[in-house]
Order: C-alpha cells, then structure tokens, then sequence
C-alpha cells in the first residue's frame, strides 16, 4: 500500500521577518545596558574606595585625590565600554 502525503498544506502559517529580528535587537539593548552599568560600577567602586580610605569622611579626602578621581571618570568610561 502507497499512502500519498499531501505537503500543499502548511500547518505552520506564514512567517513573520519581524519575529527573527526580535531577539537580536533585545540582545543588543541588554548588552548596551550592561555596558553602562559596568562603567558606572567601575566609578562607583573607585570613589567607594577612596571614601573607605579617609574613614568615609568626605571632607578629609584631599583635592589631589579628588581631581584624579574627576579625571579617571571619563578615561576609565572610554575604556570599558
């Protein structure tokens, strides 16, 4: 016995192009907003750093150090991401 199976009839619908592109673009804004969230804890934890080492006492920091950290905050952005 021969048994014809009809392939005409698609089950599946039409696809969408849209559908594809989806997650990729999600991707790419999870990865963006990584990106920023690693920048800011990485001058989070340098000013948390310089604060633990004056006692977290703000005003006994020295301006040096507060002019360096004020200049590492652009530099070390740049760098990760």
């Amino acid at each position: 016995m021969s048994e014809h199976i009809d392939n005409t009839k698609n089950n599946c619908g039409p696809r969408r192009k849209t559908a594809r592109r989806r997650p990729l673009r999600h991707w790419k804004w999870i990865a963006a907003g990584l990106m920023v969230f690693d920048a800011l804890a990485v001058a989070f934890s340098y000013f948390f750093g310089l604060w633990l080492w004056f006692d977290f006492r703000y005003t006994t920091i020295e301006e040096t150090y507060l002019l360096a950290y004020i200049h590492f905050i652009p530099c070390s952005g740049q760098a990760f991401l």
